[in-house]
């Protein structure tokens, strides 16, 4: 297992991707034998050692296990007289081999059973420096840093060993974890992936380029077709518990008027018309989003998108799909005569705090003769963080439900909801949607205190 370990270690540190999460994963019956103990426990024995042997030359012709300076007996681990391999090639700090000592060492060195005892330097101070595989798998930079797991799968297992390899996983971040079939090996791996996917993404960057734009097979530039309009609002948050955690610095806003142009542009070479974001690394349940504005200059249908846009990840990159947009002209230079949707005055009709039931009303106006559908949304947000975004937060909205009017016309028209928000408690934003045949959307807002402590004020530390 020592080796196993060390091998697998060595390999991700040297060979393993920039950025990436680097762990192994370590299956085996329990028991070490082949090199000793992985914590380096004991004494060890050089791998520059002369006389290097196996226990018996059938080891070594029959099942192709190395010499070494610490041979194996066959049988178990020895826990009353501990040693393993010292490794010559691992980096400092390894310890000294500085101790003169004797140890037996067999074929083909001696034919005799017993073996032959044989002078040379030891190290006894290994255990806490990296020829303890836990000390090895976290030296470096964290992105160096190595995880380890290890799966048992043996009958009976010494408690001792549990113990030694338990300690050595856990130092890194990982676990020993016993599998008795394989349903339960299944569950292990399937647990370990889990814990494995904590970045979705590392090194990303966006350049969402609005240039060279295709309409009826002429190629426009951006800036024929779009006007962008400041500023830029970029959030980034993790929604893993049921508060959303801010990743430091955001959220942000930014006026990207001069990357637009091309003044400044944000990468190198980075052409106008192109809005290029440093997003960095995306862990599990984190929501990267940037919003931003662009008059549209042209009517038509056309892709938003040109055709440099991409996502750029470590060692990866996407395009984005096709996204077209539709602009028509505006509605009175059409013509059309459409009945007007509009809602007015809404409002809490609670008597006094709200803790269990939100009753709200607003007035709707219709000229048209059908009906009007009017769906309710709503959040719950803290106030410290509304007093931050106020409504244009990046808040999760819930249907509360949908409300059908009468067939119109109809003019100041009451309409009434009832919100069920127990056991809530905050800024209670309320948003109301409403849409009939023949006429424009229309929304309306308000906001809200609701819960047990609705009345009491905030004072509010910056």
């Amino acid at each position: 297992m020592r080796r196993g370990y060390y091998e697998g270690i060595r390999h991700l540190k040297e060979e393993g991707r920039p950025g990436a999460v680097k762990a192994v994963i370590l299956m085996g019956d329990g028991d070490w034998n082949l090199h000793g103990s992985p914590l380096a426990k004991g004494i060890g024995y050089p791998d520059t050692a002369s006389d290097q042997s196996v226990r018996y030359e059938s080891y070594e012709t029959t099942y192709g296990i190395a010499r070494s300076a610490y041979p194996w007996s066959g049988s178990t681990y020895d826990f009353s007289n501990e040693g393993y391999e010292w490794y010559s090639d691992l980096p400092e700090p390894k310890g000294v081999c500085d101790v003169i000592m004797s140890w037996r060492r067999y074929w083909p060195v001696t034919t005799l059973s017993n073996g032959v005892l044989r002078q040379g330097s030891v190290s006894l101070d290994g255990q806490h420096t990296n020829q303890n595989m836990s000390v090895y798998a976290m030296s470096g930079t964290p992105n160096e840093q190595v995880r380890v797991y290890t799966i048992g799968f043996a009958g009976t297992l010494d408690q001792r060993v549990v113990q030694d390899i338990t300690t050595l996983s856990e130092a890194t971040g990982g676990s020993y974890i016993w599998a008795g079939d394989e349903e339960d090996l299944t569950a292990v791996y399937t647990q370990i992936a889990g814990e494995l996917i904590t970045e979705a993404g590392v090194n990303i960057t966006l350049h969402l380029s609005h240039d060279n734009i295709v309409i009826n097979m002429t190629v426009f530039r951006g800036g024929d077709l779009f006007e962008y309009v400041p500023e830029t609002l970029v959030s980034h948050y993790n929604t893993k518990e049921e508060d959303i955690v801010w990743v430091e610095g955001y959220p942000q806003e930014i006026d990207q008027t001069n990357d637009w142009f091309g003044i400044t542009p944000p990468a190198e070479n980075a052409p106008a018309y192109t809005l290029s974001f440093d997003i960095g690394t995306i862990y599990l349940h984190d929501l990267w989003q940037a919003e931003y504005k662009l008059r549209l200059l042209k009517d038509g249908t056309f892709e938003l998108f040109g055709p440099t846009t991409s996502v750029n990840f470590e060692g990866d990159s996407l395009t984005l799909p096709t996204t077209l947009i539709s602009v028509i002209p505006p509605i009175d230079v059409i013509g059309l005569d459409q009945p007007v949707l509009e809602m007015k005055n809404l409002r809490s009709t609670a008597p006094g705090p709200v803790t269990d039931i939100l009753p709200i009303a607003w007035d709707l106006n219709y000229s048209g003769t059908g009906r009007v559908t009017q769906e309710i949304r709503y959040t719950v947000v803290d106030p410290m963080i509304y007093q931050r975004f106020l409504e244009t937060g990046p808040y999760e909205w819930a249907v509360a439900g949908i409300l059908y009017s009468d067939y119109g016309p109809m003019v100041s028209q009451n309409q009434q909801y009832s919100i069920d928000v127990s056991g809530l408690s905050g800024k209670c934003l309320v948003k109301v949607y409403a849409s009939a045949p023949g006429s424009p959307d229309s929304d309306i807002e308000m906001m809200v205190e609701i819960g047990p402590d609705s009345d009491q004020a905030y004072i509010r530390i910056e």
